[in-house]
């Protein structure tokens, strides 16, 4: 895809931004699901051994 991207005349910035980070999208919000419960389960441990 960044080959075709390229061939296409698009620059290195619109190839990132056209054709990897949709690409990447379902990770980019796993990794964010993943960041919100560990900061979540962070917090209720921290509670928990305060309380």
């Amino acid at each position: 895809m960044k080959e075709t991207a390229h061939l296409d005349g698009a620059s290195r910035w619109r190839t990132s931004w056209q054709v990897v980070v949709p690409m990447s999208r379902p990770i980019l919000v796993s990794a964010a699901i993943s960041s919100v419960r560990s900061v979540c389960t962070l917090d209720w441990m921290l509670l928990a051994l305060q309380g």
